[in-house]
């Protein structure tokens, strides 16, 4: 039994953090409720006002007709102007009566609209601060482990490359012929096979895949310069590639902090036998390892 308190704090305190998660939506939901309300309300109230004004005009034209007949003894002037504004303060009452509950719930709903959207704003950012140290603290990593193993099996080991035995052609007809072929790209978030399995771009014929990303990279840095920076998911439109959530946040910038171009990070690795072996038509897909300077919303 001395547990049951402890039990139940901890439920309650796990209640509390859910709420805490959701509470974006829940306060969205009541504030958009809100508005609906506000509106009902403010209908219902406008419907009322013509009693409230014809009762100030019935008012009035009393207070008229007994200052008219000029007996200043039983009705002064100053009587006249004293009733005159306490009929006009009593129709502010009743138009505040018949209004208040409207504007109550009218700041009711947009305070819970604005801390929804304020709640919502403070996470991403606080996203995208986390993202952005992450990206750094990886690049930094991945820069490390290049300089003592070398980049192509910092790439073997990123990508989870396997070696497999292909039928290659050659003068002598077929043979066989040991590639390495990556398994992964969930090792980076810019990292995606050209393929036929993963473009709509992709040719059967080698070099037209070769000149068609060589172009395309050529083109995407023109974008880049003419207009200061390119998302990730603008390069993937063109090469005919599904877009990625990261692709709406990260990209690359002219006069950044990065390289200042895109390099989808092929044709610097011209050696390369993967490369060569995409070229040569004995392999149908390319790894595609693009530049990105990380998450660029956060440094325009």
């Amino acid at each position: 039994m001395k547990y049951i308190p402890q039990a139940v704090t901890q439920k309650v305190a796990q209640q509390a953090i859910v709420l805490q998660k959701h509470s974006p939506t829940i306060l969205f939901g009541i504030g958009v409720v809100g508005v609906v309300a506000t509106t009902v309300l403010a209908s219902r109230a406008t419907l009322k006002v013509e009693t409230v004004l014809d009762d100030l005009d019935a008012k009035l034209e009393d207070i008229e007709t007994l200052y008219s007949a000029g007996d200043d003894a039983r009705y002064s002037s100053v009587d006249y102007r004293k009733d005159k504004v306490y009929a006009y303060s009593r129709a502010v009452v009743g138009l505040n009566k018949l209004y208040m509950p409207t504007v109550i719930v009218g700041v009711a709903s947009i305070a819970a609209l604005t801390g929804s959207h304020r709640i919502l704003s403070n996470r991403n950012a606080a996203l995208g601060l986390a993202y952005t140290t992450l990206d750094k603290a990886f690049s930094e990593y991945r820069r490390r482990v290049v300089d003592e193993i070398g980049a192509e099996k910092e790439r073997d080991i990123r990508f989870a490359a396997v070696t497999k035995e292909v039928a290659a052609e050659s003068k002598d007809g077929k043979k066989t012929k040991e590639v390495k072929r990556g398994t992964s790209v969930s090792a980076s978030p810019y990292s995606f096979f050209f393929s036929p399995q993963h473009s709509t771009q992709w040719s059967d014929r080698p070099d037209y895949n070769f000149i068609f990303l060589k172009a395309q990279q050529t083109y995407a840095n023109d974008r880049l310069r003419a207009k200061g920076y390119i998302f990730l998911n603008d390069v993937l439109d063109s090469l005919g590639i599904d877009r990625t959530p990261a692709g709406q946040s990260c990209g690359w910038l002219y006069r950044g902090d990065g390289d200042g171009y895109v390099d989808f990070g092929i044709f610097d690795r011209s050696n390369d036998s993967r490369v060569i072996d995409f070229m040569e038509g004995i392999e149908d897909h390319l790894l595609l390892d693009f530049n990105c300077d990380g998450n660029i919303r956060e440094k325009i």
